[in-house]
């Protein structure tokens, strides 16, 4: 496989994919994941924000990037300069031509500063009052101007065409340093945007416009950048009927055009607009097989964020590894899901998160105390200082940070085409009702009917398969169900038998026994239950007492052993489990991840 960038989306990726093949008992070899970066450091870009609001240094943002290269990865410290899907390679910066079973490209998107007349020049100047947290080398520039400026005209822009969208965050935290500084009076805000609301979700745009109005912020819509006069400081915009207007300045922040990097464009991996095409669902490649993307590079129609990145890398792993498997992609899809963390103010920050069609998909929209994530909140705010920034670079790159899912690994639902014919006998689902025998493949039905003792004619096809399935197979779907339970219940387990001394299940680190569960096996307590027992051992007589339906080797035994435990086992221990349970059983009923973000702060 070749991975081309080690971004976020590209570090993320290659280490589940890693972790992934290893989960499964195929571990990769160490040159089996081969990754192309010329780059000296790696960025955590989110972070500019916090360096342009003087909440973080710049250093801070960024490691270099031989130290986050995990040791299974080989690195080779160039760039892609073409594209050859056709043939299955690249070439390099140097020339050097790469062969690849397998691509993956996170190249992220390509920040155009030229598109706006003047604006190289305006940053390179530190006394032209424009700056922006969209670089490295300016983020701490930010920082100074807003912090200097003791009266006058602050404009903050962002252009018409965007899938990004922390451009008004510096804006907020300028505004409330202003007002917490006591120069909110001195200093006029305004928001140009080429954008025709404040945010691209209608629930949020409606909730910022709000808070803009009661701000006093001066709101500006559908006015594109274009160039930038330092000398005069002025700014033109240019509107959607092509007329112009020229705007006074003290301080400028300046958010760049951007677009799809020109070695995509010129590929044939490009769509119209020179993204790499891939399907909204599986993140593969439309127009090659062996070909994949994630984040800022790709087609998909969603926000670009590093959030986006932490929902599509589990999506785009197990689809991956499906395909390598077999030959097919699984049932991981991805639903858009993106966050932008906006910050609102110092000590306030509204999270905003959603999928395809704009649709709110809030972590904590049902946890007590939060609520609509519409509302700014402070804890909100510190997911994005302190917590955000500690996942990315300890569990995020790492592979080990699955977006909603936290720390564990999104579970999908497995398609009828992935499993085996002996895992399709094994799950019984065939013999449902409502069961499309389409869904099966002519192995996977071949394997069925002899399980069954079925005949089929040779030669044979999908179609006549499928209908002797629905000849001979359905009309006894009942009658072979009702066998299966006949079976399961006639197998002898241990399941629920604890060990009378440690409290400790018999079969432990044993695969347990498949039963289904039939209304005498739930009487079976009941039936042996003895009623002279005092209260304490009443609790316990689930654990302690086996289940009918066949006794274990072990219980035959010793078959006084659970009476001898009874007697001599303390009890207290036994009541110190049941009230940790109590406890923990309210966090249980909360989201995934918002439990894992509570767990953190508290």
């Amino acid at each position: 496989m070749l991975l081309c960038d080690l971004g976020a989306g590209g570090l993320t990726v290659a280490s589940q994919i890693y972790h992934r093949f290893r989960a499964a008992g195929k571990p990769l070899k160490e040159d089996d994941i081969v990754v192309l970066d010329a780059a000296d450091y790696h960025y955590y870009q989110p972070g500019w924000t916090l360096v342009g609001s003087g909440l973080k240094q710049k250093t801070e943002t960024r490691k270099p990037l031989e130290s986050v290269i995990p040791s299974f990865l080989a690195h080779i410290k160039e760039n892609v300069k073409a594209f050859a899907p056709e043939s299955s390679s690249v070439t390099t910066t140097s020339g050097r031509k790469i062969g690849y079973e397998s691509l993956i490209v996170a190249t992220g998107l390509q920040i155009n500063w030229g598109n706006i007349q003047g604006l190289p020049k305006a940053l390179a100047d530190p006394a032209s009052g424009v700056s922006s947290i969209y670089s490295y080398d300016t983020c701490d520039k930010v920082w100074r101007d807003i912090d200097t400026l003791r009266s006058g005209h602050a404009v903050f822009t962002q252009p018409s065409v965007t899938s990004v969208q922390p451009p008004q965050k510096i804006m907020w935290m300028a505004w409330d340093r202003y007002q917490r500084t006591g120069r909110g009076d001195q200093i006029k805000v305004d928001f140009y945007t080429g954008m025709p609301t404040m945010f691209s979700v209608k629930k949020y745009s409606d909730a910022l416009n709000e808070l803009r109005i009661q701000r006093g912020v001066g709101g500006y819509f559908e006015h594109d950048l274009a160039s930038i006069d330092v000398g005069n400081r002025k700014a033109t915009f240019k509107k959607p009927d092509g007329s112009t207007v020229d705007v006074d300045y003290t301080i400028l922040h300046v958010v760049p055009k951007m677009g799809p990097p020109d070695v995509i464009k010129a590929s044939a991996l490009a769509d119209e607009v020179g993204w790499i095409a891939v399907d909204k669902d599986t993140l593969r490649s439309t127009k090659f097989g062996n070909v994949w993307a994630i984040g800022d590079c790709s087609s998909l129609p969603t926000s670009k964020t590093a959030a986006a990145i932490t929902a599509q890398a589990p999506v785009l792993t197990e689809n991956f590894f499906s395909v390598v498997d077999t030959g097919k992609v699984s049932s991981a899809k991805y639903d858009g899901y993106t966050s932008c963390p906006l910050l609102t103010g110092y000590g306030q920050l509204m999270l905003a998160e959603f999928k395809y069609g704009g649709a709110p998909k809030e972590t904590f929209a049902s946890v007590p105390f939060l609520g609509d994530q519409k509302v700014p909140r402070r804890l909100f705010y510190h997911f994005k200082k302190d917590l955000f920034p500690w996942a990315y670079w300890n569990y995020m790159l790492q592979g080990k940070w699955f977006g909603s899912s936290g720390f564990f690994r999104p579970r999908f639902p497995t398609t009828p085409q992935a499993l085996t014919s002996a895992q399709i006998i094994e799950k019984g689902d065939y013999l449902n009702p409502d069961f499309d025998p389409n869904t099966l493949t002519v192995s996977q039905l071949l394997g069925v009917f002899g399980f069954h003792n079925i005949n089929y004619p040779s030669p044979y096809s999908k179609s006549k398969l499928v209908q002797i399935f629905r000849d001979e197979l359905k009309p006894k779907a009942g009658q072979y169900k009702k066998e299966r339970l006949s079976r399961q219940n006639s197998q002898a387990s241990d399941d629920g038998i604890t060990d009378g001394v440690t409290g400790r299940p018999i079969n432990e680190g044993r695969r347990p026994t498949t039963r289904m569960v039939t209304r005498r096996a739930s009487r079976a307590p009941v039936e042996v239950e003895e009623p002279a027992r005092p209260e304490p051992v009443k609790r316990r007589r689930s654990s302690a007492e086996p289940r009918l339906g066949g006794t274990s080797r072990r219980r035959a035994a010793k078959p006084t052993q659970p009476d001898v435990a009874e007697e001599s086992e303390p009890e207290e221990p036994m009541r110190k489990v049941s009230r940790s349970k109590k406890k923990v059983s309210h966090l249980a009923l909360l989201p995934g991840n918002a439990r894992l973000y509570l767990i953190f702060f508290y």
